[in-house]
């Protein structure tokens, strides 16, 4: 065999192998060691809403937004997907505004859980059920700031960073699924709007939290934290599609200057 074509083979071998491998390439460090840390270290509902995203895209990386097809969510049977089923384990499910939990006063958090709760819909109806309250309580019955930015707190209007991450991407991955172009676009106005008051390269006390009309200062490096995930998904050919696709007319979403929600 001609040593081009042979260069060319194994390419293709590598590239189909790093597309159904979870963790093809060597990170530096002991990626298994941090995944375990991961899964063992949590206690709080925001904390396993982040480490299931964060095992999905790195075990099954097929089945996140990153990969060839994620909507309509495949039904998956929970067993054979680890993040799916440490969410199973982990969303303490009930009614409400504690559909997927009760968020320790937070409304944004619980919304973390919000993928997870709606892949494990597809085999089981009660986790539908509690992601589909988990929608409603988010847009009909949470605080908002006099911009329509939803509140990260439950009581009162408050925007945090953190709820960048966990509301909006979880709105724009049900609205996919669902078909509802309606709850995409919520997803990416309401990141626009939290936007407005928490921006990049804004003040560092602008950067994460902006509390009932006072700003406050959390670590800058906290609030990047949670919003380059967003950036990430946004800046994703295929969550950019998704959205294109059903027809919202965003200029700016089209030029790829903003995020889209996956």
């Amino acid at each position: 065999m001609a040593p081009a074509i042979s260069t060319l083979l194994n390419t293709i071998l590598v590239a189909l192998n790093a597309a159904n491998t979870p963790t093809p390439f060597d990170p530096g460090f002991n990626i298994t060691a941090v995944a375990a840390t991961a899964k063992s270290l949590p206690s709080h509902v925001w904390e396993f809403g982040t480490a299931i995203e964060a095992l999905l895209e790195l075990d099954t990386p097929k089945y996140s937004v990153f990969g060839p097809s994620p909507f309509p969510v495949p039904t998956l049977d929970p067993a054979a997907v680890p993040a799916l089923a440490y969410a199973q384990a982990k969303i303490v499910l009930g009614t409400g505004a504690f559909a997927l939990d009760n968020g320790d006063g937070a409304a944004g958090d619980p919304a973390s859980l919000g993928v997870g709760a709606t892949m494990l819909g597809k085999t089981n109806q009660t986790f539908a059920d509690a992601a589909a309250g988990e929608i409603e309580y988010l847009l009909s019955n949470v605080p908002r700031w006099v911009n329509g930015a939803i509140s990260h707190r439950a009581d009162v209007a408050e925007l945090w960073a953190d709820f960048m991450y966990m509301a909006p991407p979880f709105i724009a991955f049900y609205g996919a699924d669902s078909d509802n172009a309606t709850l995409l676009e919520t997803a990416y106005i309401q990141f626009e709007l939290s936007l407005e008051l928490l921006p990049f390269g804004g003040s560092s006390r602008t950067q994460a939290r902006y509390l009932s009309g006072c700003e406050d200062s959390l670590p800058v490096p906290a609030a990047y934290a949670y919003r380059s995930p967003v950036f990430l998904r946004g800046h994703q050919p295929r969550s950019c599609l998704t959205i294109l696709a059903h027809g919202i007319d965003l200029p700016s979403l089209k030029n790829a200057e903003h995020p889209i929600l996956g």
